[in-house]
């Protein structure tokens, strides 16, 4: 105990002189804080040309830390421009040679831009300069004033912060300027274009950057007209088009699909088969599954609703065959039990069971059952069939329209990518509405096709019954009052599931199941009623896993690093 107390009094003076210590966690905090890379200098020169080009150099100076980096890059964008040429790349007032692997630098033309990569042998405390000369072709475009000069002068994106920017822009001597702003931060009065309009800023932050935004007189700057120019004055007179041709498409995929549901319009009363909720006995789980689901077949639903069915009346068995643990669910074996009466698509669970051998692993029945789902969706829809409760004209209707919608679905996606990548740049985007209207033809196809009640009179009116019967168990699953029995309990479960009210259901006889589940023949290979009880939920948990109810200008980005360390 003495032992403690003085190891206790000895932590807490330690903590206290660490805290008064000028090298103490506030101090250790800030340090920390301090970035790896930070870029001492960041000096931008442009120099604008009669033809409305622009030639760029940007000189950064980086300050490494401890942490050596390997590679400084830069990424900028080409958009308001008719491209990026003549790019040069320095390293400490050296140009470095360009190559496609090992150390050196990587210049690279894609569709969006340059993208430049220094890359070099492990470096830290100290300082390197990186220095980038390139020509943006016709970046100057037109307005109202006059022509405009927009060029992003740092990179929009940079993880390092900058501590001190300038920006200095040149002109054909005699220019005027009609107005002139740098955007984040301090425009300096100017002497003379040959001095240069300079704009400076300290402490830039990470992603800040500065932006030119100069209106010329046309008087004396007259540009070459730009090829982007051009294309946007195209895209624009062209919008409207694109817009009426997209709405069009829509137009015309609302039309057939109001004829589609007119067609199958029809008027039953149901007024008396809503009086009298469905008995277990009037329908296969599976089938009240897809009566619910207005003759669509709710696969994995269907298939856990038949699958408990045999559960309950022992024509599978369920065994625990590892308790849970902190991070390990509980596991479970399946094996076939004693003979029954069982419909076609029951049998068809029978029978995989059974061809696993004497028992199966929960999880991995699962997931075969998952794989051969569209078998038992087939079963389930034959069987339904030959009951007479589905429609033959109205189930062909409903999968037109369902098949349409998928196919204009994957229509759309690759017209969309195929125009974004070959039509949209001459173009400009309003060609993509276009595929926009197919894609919302292929939502409305879809969602129609699955509103449209696949069943015949006599299932619109067996419909009826089990969604009274649903309804009365809503109330017992919201209430959890009334007198329930555990014979009640079972009798719904698997209609329960089928309706993916499963959960719900089994929480709404939580204190029974607590109580009296060992009273269930299928729940005793479970242990004790408290087991039981929680396998179950686990049980429903396993066997439901896959299913649940401004004006651009150039910016670009740059960074630097090396192994795990990154600029910032």
């Amino acid at each position: 105990m003495v032992k403690r107390a003085a190891l206790m009094v000895a932590v807490l003076l330690a903590a206290w002189l660490v805290a008064a210590s000028p090298v103490g966690p506030v101090a250790l905090d800030a340090r920390a804080a301090t970035p790896n890379v930070v870029a001492s200098r960041y000096d931008v020169t442009l120099d604008l040309a009669p033809d409305g080009s622009l030639a760029v150099v940007e000189r950064i100076t980086l300050r490494v830390g401890t942490k050596p980096i390997t590679w400084f890059e830069r990424a900028i964008p080409d958009r308001d421009t008719d491209g990026l040429d003549q790019a040069v790349a320095m390293i400490d007032g050296r140009e470095v040679a360009r190559v496609d692997g090992g150390r050196g630098v990587r210049i690279r033309h894609r569709n969006r831009g340059l993208d430049v990569r220094f890359e070099f042998e492990p470096f830290a405390n100290g300082e390197r300069t990186f220095e980038l000369r390139y020509r943006a072709v016709h970046v100057v475009g037109p307005s109202d004033d006059g022509p405009r000069l927009r060029w992003t002068s740092l990179p929009r994106r940079h993880d390092y912060p900058i501590e001190h920017a300038r920006v200095t822009l040149r002109a054909p001597q005699r220019t005027l300027a009609v107005s002139m702003t740098a955007e984040g931060a301090d425009l300096q009065p100017a002497v003379s274009w040959t001095e240069g309009q300079v704009a400076t800023r300290d402490d830039v932050g990470r992603d800040k950057t500065i932006v030119f935004d100069v209106v010329l007189s046309g008087r004396t700057f007259t540009p070459v007209e730009a090829a982007w120019v051009i294309r946007a004055e195209r895209a624009r007179r062209m919008l409207p088009a694109f817009l009426i041709a997209g709405l069009t498409l829509v137009v015309i995929g609302v039309g057939v699909v109001v004829m589609v549901h007119v067609r199958s319009t029809r008027t039953i009363d149901l007024t008396g088969e809503a009086a009298r909720p469905a008995e277990a006995h009037d329908a296969p789980p599976a089938v009240a599954s897809v009566l619910l689901n207005r003759g669509h077949t709710s696969g994995w639903l269907a298939l856990q609703a038949a699958f408990f069915r045999l559960v309950r009346d022992g024509q599978l068995i369920v065994a625990q065959t590892a308790e849970k643990r902190r991070f390990k669910s509980a596991t479970f074996s399946v094996k076939a039990g004693a003979a029954g009466d069982a419909t076609a698509h029951e049998r068809w669970i029978v029978d995989r069971v059974r061809a696993q051998g004497d028992s199966v692993d929960l999880q991995r029945l699962t997931s075969k059952f998952m794989r051969a789902s569209g078998d038992f969706n087939l079963t389930v829809k034959a069987e339904t069939l030959s009951l007479g409760l589905l429609d033959e004209d109205r189930t062909a209707s409903s999968q037109g329209l369902t098949v349409t919608g998928y196919v204009l679905l994957f229509v759309s996606l690759v017209a969309a990518g195929v125009t974004a990548a070959f039509a949209m740049p001459p173009l400009g985007p309003g060609v993509l509405a276009i595929p926009a209207g197919v894609f919302i033809d292929a939502l409305i196809f879809l969602a129609s096709g699955n509103a449209i009640s696949r069943l015949s009179e006599p299932g619109e009116r067996a419909a009826a019954r089990w969604h009274a019967r649903l309804a009365d168990m809503r109330i017992v699953m919201k209430t959890r009052q009334s007198a329930r029995s555990l014979d009640e309990f079972e009798r719904w479960l698997p209609v329960a599931i089928g309706a993916g009210e499963g959960s719900r259901w089994m929480k709404a006889f939580d204190a029974e199941l607590r109580e009296q589940g060992r009273d269930l023949t299928w729940l005793r290979s479970m242990g004790s009623a408290d087991d039981a009880h929680d396998m179950l939920g686990a049980m429903l948990a396993v066997s439901g896993a896959s299913h649940a109810g401004g004006a651009g200008g150039a910016g670009g980005g740059g960074g630097a690093g090396g192994g795990s360390s990154s600029a910032g």
